[in-house]
């Protein structure tokens, strides 16, 4: 995972996520889903972002 996500830009994730998200600036998936609070729905929207990134940039 990168270090520069902005997590504010996800939709869909609650606003304590993304504040422990933005603080802890977790550099794995495995260590995101480790964080108290973060569901696995929060994780699967971060997956789904972070393909959308992969996608667009393939395409750029």
């Amino acid at each position: 995972m990168s270090s520069n996500i902005k997590y504010e830009e996800i939709h869909g994730l609650s606003n304590e996520v993304k504040e422990k998200l933005t603080k802890t600036q977790p550099q794995t998936i495995g260590a995101a889903s480790q964080i108290e609070g973060v569901t696995p729905a929060a994780i699967n929207l971060i997956l789904i972002h972070l393909k959308k990134k992969e996608l667009v940039s393939q395409n750029a």
